[in-house]
């Protein structure tokens, strides 16, 4: 469809071309065909001047008598000295008006073909533009959609083996395992849930954060350790510094989803690396880094990480689970509150840094 739409696009555009250089020579060949019946109009001039100059002549006054005497019914003309065959010729001022009326039409010409060819080549460009923007943008949603239907299928799956194994042999001794793997199929699945409910408020203009001043390692604390006991066995080690003299305007109940999408990023490519949580104070704002060690980012893919159902491109990082809402949540809460987030990393293979900034009181007024 799109491929179709684009072949009609840059055949019309090809068609109008052609057109507008049919056109430019049209009107270059009728312009010069009136320049050129204008030099015939005063070829005539001429002759009926020189007639007059001969009969004023014939009656005995001098050529430059008689022509001064003629020169104001033949402007065109200035008198040729030394020429008794053809006294008269076009003067100066004539062939510079017949030059630039020439010069005007191709000039009106050039101009007006130049004009439509690059309204024609921005709009081609404009329009190609589009459509790929559109085909990018049906593609992410389309892996998006693939994406979340993995991601919900998954812990069904699991939750659905489970009670299955459960209804067919009872074991109570068994069964507190497979409750603590339920439990965490469904906690996967709560917190896919509020984020795309969290990024369905913020796309409809629902969500209005309410900052205020707190200790941000106050409500840190309670979140990481949350995140920690759901992934008790899946965890890498989690090196936190989170001093407790760090405060910031923030919205508390942005706190959770931000920091458990860091970290799950963090746990998603960190390939079982260290994933490091550090808080400091900046001057008039609050920071908060998360930082792994494992895949890292291309240099063209920092412009992208933040961006709706983008994963970076490669198979082993599509392998991993999520749907490319997390971060871009993460940054919608963050403006949504005067804050800023960035990304940084040294290549791939080296990892990764998200930087949350938080503006204290002095900043926000």
């Amino acid at each position: 469809m799109k491929t179709g739409m684009s072949f009609w696009a840059i055949l019309l555009a090809t068609l109008f071309l052609l057109q507008l250089g049919w056109w430019g020579a049209l009107i270059m060949r009728l312009s010069g065909e009136m320049v050129d019946a204008r030099f015939f109009e005063l070829d005539a001039e001429q002759i009926v001047a020189e007639r007059a100059l001969e009969d004023a002549m014939s009656a005995g006054a001098p050529l430059r008598e008689s022509w001064s005497q003629l020169a104001p019914l033949f402007p065109e003309f200035a008198l040729v000295a030394g020429n008794t065959q053809h006294p008269l010729k076009k003067s100066r001022k004539t062939l510079a008006a017949l030059h630039r009326a020439r010069m005007s039409y191709r000039n009106m010409v050039f101009g007006e073909a130049t004009l439509f060819f690059i309204l024609t080549m921005l709009g081609l460009a404009f329009f190609l533009r589009t459509l790929r923007h559109e085909k990018f943008l049906a593609l992410q949603h389309q892996n998006f959609l693939h994406a979340v239907t993995h991601e919900f299928r998954s812990p069904l799956q699991s939750l659905r083996l489970a009670i299955e194994t459960l209804q067919r042999r009872p074991d109570p001794k068994r069964a507190t395992v497979y409750a603590s793997g339920m439990i965490e199929d469904v906690d996967r699945l709560t917190v896919m849930v509020q984020n795309m409910l969290d990024v369905g408020r913020i796309e409809a203009s629902a969500f209005e954060a309410k900052p205020r001043q707190i200790i941000l390692s106050d409500a840190l604390k309670p979140v990481l350790e949350r995140w920690r006991q759901t992934h008790i066995g899946q965890s890498p080690v989690v090196i936190a510094n989170l001093p407790q003299e760090v405060t910031a305007d923030v919205d508390p109940a942005t706190i959770e989803p931000i920091l458990r999408n860091l970290l799950d990023n963090a746990l998603k490519y960190g390939e079982g690396n260290e994933i490091h949580v550090t808080l400091a104070q900046g001057e008039a704002a609050a920071l908060l880094s998360v930082r792994d060690f494992g895949r890292g980012l291309a240099r063209d893919e920092l412009q992208h990480v933040f961006k709706r159902f983008w994963r970076a491109g490669d198979e082993r990082v599509r392998t991993a689970p999520g749907s490319g809402i997390g971060l871009f949540l993460v940054q919608e809460l963050i403006q949504a509150q005067n804050g800023r987030i960035n990304a940084e990393s040294d290549g791939l293979e080296k990892g990764a840094c998200f930087t949350v900034t938080w503006p204290s009181s002095a900043e926000a007024t």
